[in-house]
């Protein structure tokens, strides 16, 4: 098992030792730094050379967001600062969620939210849990058991579509779609910020999103994501009815699934079991939709690490749909777009720059 080298940046001492005592409770993990600011980060970076940073968002001097584009600048010219992966923690404020969202779509892994009991035990087997799938992460890459490459915020790159040889789960009768869903996960708001605006001057269908995401930070998406779109974007409320032009993001810590309510199709959002450790699970609304619309749906699973979509995709082709997924070369972690093309339920393997239009082929 290769060790991992990790950073902590904070400007709390207690949150530093919570941080430091979560990361080092995970085996094959060292704490090489711990610093209070993003000045002294950038200094601890090129000294230490850590695998992954855990960086607050906000901090004096310099702030998270700052530090972060700082990170990505030097990047371009100095060796420690190039394959260094930032995950940011955030206290559940509306300016933290909206600044952590901003970071997400510059170049951060992953966030977290800071846990907020009294129990300090508790909380530091919260963060254990978020920051062993970051080091996971980073440690696939270290391993090369993953793909992972800088976020991309630049203009779409056009990229034809590809075919991939791999087993194929056969398919029932094309359908004509009713509706488009997508699932995202490590890398996701970043990739839905390139690739939603241009889909949604595209298409008029309903968009359900489920992105792994945790609770607090899904509403700053959505509010971010509908600045950019033609489509109003919210994140998914209990009961609501799904209507053309909108796209809909399902709330972190819930399950998005639907149902069908006389000639419409309702959103219906619960807090059953986790499903490949996650809540929302894209699986839930991939099942339900098929449920909902039969094979009248396009299915796009994007970046992101794990499975979570394959299963639910197959009956989804089954039944007719269509699923696209994202290639290799354009995802930031080619695990679940990777998944559906090992378990053969992609139709088609696309870069994040040709869904838009690899989606407007499929629903005809």
């Amino acid at each position: 098992m290769q060790q991992v080298k990790a950073l902590v940046v904070d400007d709390s001492a207690i949150f530093r030792m919570l941080v430091n005592n979560a990361l080092l409770s995970i085996p094959g993990v060292t704490v090489v730094g711990r610093s209070r600011d993003g000045k002294e980060a950038i200094e601890a970076i090129r000294s230490q050379q850590p695998d992954l940073v855990t960086l607050d968002v906000e901090m004096p001097v310099m702030d998270g967001l700052q530090t972060l584009r700082e990170i990505r600048r030097l990047a371009s010219t100095e060796e420690a600062f190039k394959h260094v992966k930032v995950v940011l923690l955030s206290a559940l404020t509306k300016q933290g969620a909206d600044t952590t969202i901003q970071g997400l779509n510059e170049g951060a892994m992953e966030c977290i939210p800071k846990p907020e009991e009294k129990d300090v035990e508790r909380n530091q087997e919260t963060l254990k849990a978020h920051l062993q799938r970051s080091v996971d992460l980073v440690r696939a890459q270290m391993d090369g058991h993953s793909h992972i490459a800088a976020a991309r915020t630049e203009p779409l790159a056009r990229a034809a579509s590809g075919t991939v040889e791999t087993k194929v789960v056969p398919r029932g009768v094309r359908q004509k779609a009713q509706a488009i869903v997508i699932g995202v996960s490590t890398g996701g708001p970043a990739a839905l910020s390139a690739m939603l605006p241009e889909l949604s001057q595209k298409v008029h269908l309903p968009i359900l999103i489920v992105q792994h995401m945790p609770p607090g930070f899904t509403k700053s998406l959505a509010e971010s994501l509908s600045k950019k779109c033609r489509h109003k974007v919210v994140e998914a409320s209990d009961g609501e009815l799904v209507v053309a032009d909108t796209i809909y993001v399902a709330p972190g810590g819930k399950h998005m699934a639907l149902a069908n309510s006389g000639m419409n199709k309702k959103i219906s959002l619960n807090e059953a079991p986790l499903e490949n450790g996650c809540r929302p699970s894209v699986d839930v609304l991939f099942r339900s939709a098929a449920m909902a619309y039969g094979g009248k749906l396009t299915a796009v699973i994007l970046t992101g690490m794990g499975s979570d979509g394959t299963l639910g995709a197959k009956p989804l082709r089954e039944l007719g749909a269509y699923v696209i997924v994202q290639d290799k070369a354009s995802s930031v972690v080619w695990g679940m777009p990777g998944s559906a093309v090992e378990a053969g339920v992609a139709d088609e393997v696309v870069s994040l720059g040709g869904i838009p239009d690899a989606v407007v082929r499929a629903v005809g």
